[in-house]
């Protein structure tokens, strides 16, 4: 599976395509900068939140990359069968575009950049008082609940 996503990644990344559509590692670095996202995509965090972020591919792309395909379907699959327990748990769930991310909450605002070189599926967790937490990559469904637990868990930052 490791091999496919990263044949995946450079096949989206070597190929140029119109206008897209919406279509396993992990890693907490990004970068928090103080200007980039536009308010119209920011995310208004009140609770834990879970944001998932993947690429905008054609049609074309995903019809000539079986790896490309097999990610995202696996990605959503995974995102699918997690997301009643993450709910459970209080976390609201959000999609949004790779890029830069634009947080609004009780402290004011802050955008999460991520990686460029990163992978571009993955997850940011966030919640009032934590620590944000970037994770690269697919994760199964029960990896999304035990990191879910685990950050909810984790020993609020000051």
């Amino acid at each position: 599976m490791r091999l496919a996503f990263i044949i995946a990644l450079v096949t989206l990344a070597c190929s140029a395509g119109p206008t897209p559509t919406r279509g396993a590692n992990q890693a907490t670095g990004a970068a928090t900068a103080h200007s980039a996202a536009p308010d119209s995509m920011a995310v208004r965090v009140h609770g834990p939140t879970l944001i998932s972020f993947y690429p905008t591919v054609t049609q074309a792309q995903i019809d000539s990359s079986e790896d490309l395909a097999t990610v995202l379907d696996d990605f959503s699959h995974h995102l699918s069968t997690a997301q009643d327990s993450l709910r459970a748990m209080g976390f609201t769930l959000i999609d949004h575009p790779p890029g830069a991310i634009r947080i609004i909450d009780a402290s004011g605002s802050r955008d999460i950049v991520l990686a460029p070189d990163s992978a571009y599926v993955g997850f940011v967790l966030i919640a009032p008082g934590r620590r944000d937490q970037v994770i690269y990559g697919v994760m199964t469904g029960s990896e999304l609940i035990d990191t879910g637990h685990q950050f909810l868990a984790a020993a609020p930052s000051r």
